[in-house]
């Protein structure tokens, strides 16, 4: 009789764990893999080259500079704030690298010009933002602007071109095989991750994100914490803006025009909640490569520019639905 009741609660048990299982597919990183495992299948059975190395080393080589700028977004974000700046920081950075570059700078040198000049105009929004109590979304919105009218004011429409030869290995070189943009964006993976999870930093933004009336109670200042996030995201706006000139081998006026949205869907598709304090870099690592492969993958099966468009915010709004699900079985 006790063998029978063992049996039984072994059967009970492996249930209980399977019913666990299935209920986590299509929420949180588990349903995320779940989902881009799904959706590159259907792109290798329709066209089998999609999963050919020479198709994922250049997916991955394009999917970097929106991976960059979605690791300054997530921490953005994380606070409950939104920054719609970075598509025009990126571009400016660029255009500063690519004149350092004419100007016989070294391509280290130049590459920190860009970085610096991204930064500092990530730190002045944030300061801008954080003084004066207003959202972010609001002053970002007009310093896109500000930003871009500067830059095609000061360059009067004209790109930076004839870069020399050397410049072009940050954005098209390989290392061990792999490309480099790739590698600039896996190092900022691990740094973001190391911010918010291993660093008093990290708790101080999850903790404003959560409750920002009970952070102020603990000494987390709505200008500190503001600054500090926008900042991190001008700095990896910088180097996306770098890596942008690098790969083009010119300071274009107007690249990255819609990678505002693209970076704020890949951490939502991620997990990371609008409202703040929930998500992280994890997630965003996969909503990168979700969207970055379902590009490619739509170009691959040679699918029309627009229904690309229509299909793509199609399976947006279905993870961000299925994210909402989590969310309310959570709470």
């Amino acid at each position: 009789m006790g063998e029978v009741t063992n049996v039984e609660l072994g059967v009970a048990t492996t249930g209980s764990k399977l019913i666990r299982l299935i209920k986590r597919i299509g929420t949180g990183e588990f349903g995320l893999v779940f989902i881009l495992f799904a959706v590159n299948l259907v792109f290798f059975i329709l066209n089998p080259a999609f999963l050919s190395q020479e198709n994922l080393i250049n997916t991955l080589r394009s999917t970097a500079i929106l991976g960059i700028i979605s690791c300054g977004m997530v921490v953005v974000i994380l606070t409950g704030n939104i920054d719609l700046s970075v598509g025009s920081i990126a571009a400016f950075a660029g255009v500063a690298t690519a004149l350092a570059v004419k100007q016989g700078a070294s391509d280290i040198l130049a590459a920190c010009v860009g970085i610096i000049v991204g930064t500092v105009i990530g730190f002045f929004f944030g300061l801008t933002s954080g003084l004066f109590k207003l959202p972010t979304l609001l002053v970002t919105l007009g310093s896109q602007y500000i930003v871009r009218g500067a830059l095609y004011q000061i360059r009067d429409g004209h790109p930076v071109t004839d870069l020399r030869a050397s410049f072009s290995f940050i954005g098209n070189g390989y290392f061990l095989n792999v490309p480099i943009p790739v590698f600039i964006m896996a190092i900022m993976f691990i740094i973001t991750w190391v911010v918010l999870s291993k660093t008093v930093i990290g708790r101080k933004i999850y903790a404003f994100g959560t409750n920002q009336q009970a952070a102020r109670y603990c000494g987390i200042t709505q200008t500190s914490i503001k600054t500090l996030v926008l900042t991190f995201s001008g700095f990896c706006s910088g180097i996306a803006g770098v890596v942008f000139s690098s790969r083009l081998m010119s300071g274009q006026l107007n690249i990255a025009t819609d990678i505002n949205l693209q970076s704020i869907a890949a951490v939502v598709i991620g997990g990371t909640s609008l409202a703040g304090g929930k998500g992280g870099i994890v997630g965003t690592i996969i909503g990168v490569i979700m969207f970055g492969f379902l590009r490619n993958g739509l170009n691959v099966v040679r699918v029309s520019a627009y229904w690309q468009m229509v299909l793509t915010g199609a399976i947006i709004i279905g993870v961000l639905i299925l994210n909402h699900y989590r969310e309310s079985k959570e709470e």
